[in-house]
């Protein structure tokens, strides 16, 4: 996990670049203290996803990654955190 990535300041740089078209629509950035509880339950949430993947969930685990984990990055203003997190996502329609 790439330290400098977590932190407030990156944060602050990646909302700049991920929400710098003013048509998009943009959640309001998070103060520090929110950013951290964000970034806890983001990673929280990367476990419990990896938990039903091991389980064999996989629909489950696919449904909790777009309805739980897309939220939260999109919070956070991170493209894809399981490049940072070494967390391995499961194409569901991979396994059909």
């Amino acid at each position: 996990m790439h330290s400098q990535f977590f932190t407030y300041d990156a944060y602050k740089e990646r909302y700049q670049l991920f929400y710098s078209d003013p048509d998009t629509e943009k959640p309001n950035m998070l103060a520090p203290a929110q950013f951290t509880e964000q970034l806890q339950l983001l990673k929280d949430s990367y476990q419990v996803y990896d938990d039903l993947v091991q389980m064999g969930r996989i629909q489950q685990a696919s449904t909790y990654f777009y309805s739980v984990v897309n939220h939260l990055e999109n919070q956070l203003a991170i493209a894809d955190a399981s490049d940072n997190l070494n967390i391995q996502v499961v194409d569901p329609e991979s396994l059909t």
